[in-house]
């Protein structure tokens, strides 16, 4: 379908296109491609727009066979709504797939989740929302999977402009440990619009922040 998006799978050691993947309903302006992730044979992208029976923008994900290019699921959250934009992130490991919704209400007025499937069944396992959750936080707008471990930003978090947050959760009970933020937070630094994890240490991305002398030029920690 027109504008519907596309993932491209490449051979790292050519650097030649293997195979181009769509979705198996694709409609226009789903915005399949919106996130992708990759781990050993199977491919994780985000359609953060697709429009199914939950309402408009309500978000999907869809996992492939990098080998065979084979769709081999359509992720939806159980309690999927309109405009929740599930999809707009993804991680992908051997156990689980972690999806954000930024948008979703739950809590409060977009303050967003992020939901993780088990990667043996494809079913859901955990909907992830901070304890401290308030309107506008966006979290899940970012997300990464760790040994045990599932990281998400949640950059408007501390007021409707930041300074902002990422959440540290147990994986496996869906629990959360951490909430990370900046020494020198200020606000509308954007702490958490990305993040990275590997083994125990984490990486948190603050575009608006400020790095020395030089105002709003960005920052990591």
């Amino acid at each position: 379908s027109t504008l519907a998006g596309a993932a491209y799978l490449f051979d790292m050691e050519t650097g030649q296109e293997i195979r181009k993947l769509n979705a198996s309903d694709s409609e226009a302006l789903d915005g399949f491609g919106a996130s992708v992730a990759i781990h050993n044979n199977t491919a994780l992208v985000g359609a953060s727009t697709d429009n199914h029976t939950a309402g408009v923008d309500a978000g999907s994900a869809y996992l492939y066979n990098t080998a065979t290019g084979q769709e081999l699921a359509k992720l939806i959250a159980d309690d999927a709504v309109a405009h929740a934009r599930f999809g707009s992130s993804v991680a992908l490991n051997n156990h689980f797939a972690a999806i954000g919704a930024p948008h979703d209400s739950e809590s409060a007025d977009e303050a967003g989740a992020v939901y993780l499937f088990n990667m043996a069944t494809g079913l859901q396992s955990h909907k992830l929302i901070p304890d401290d959750a308030s309107p506008g936080d966006h979290f899940g707008i970012s997300v990464a999977l760790g040994d045990g471990l599932t990281i998400a930003g949640a950059p408007n978090s501390g007021d409707l402009s930041g300074p902002g947050a990422a959440y540290v959760f147990d994986s496996l009970t869906g629990e959360q440990r951490i909430k990370l933020v900046a020494s020198d937070a200020t606000v509308g630094d954007h702490f958490g619009i990305s993040v990275a994890i590997e083994q125990d240490i984490a990486i948190i991305g603050a575009t608006l922040g400020a790095a020395d002398e030089s105002s709003l030029a960005g920052a990591a920690y």
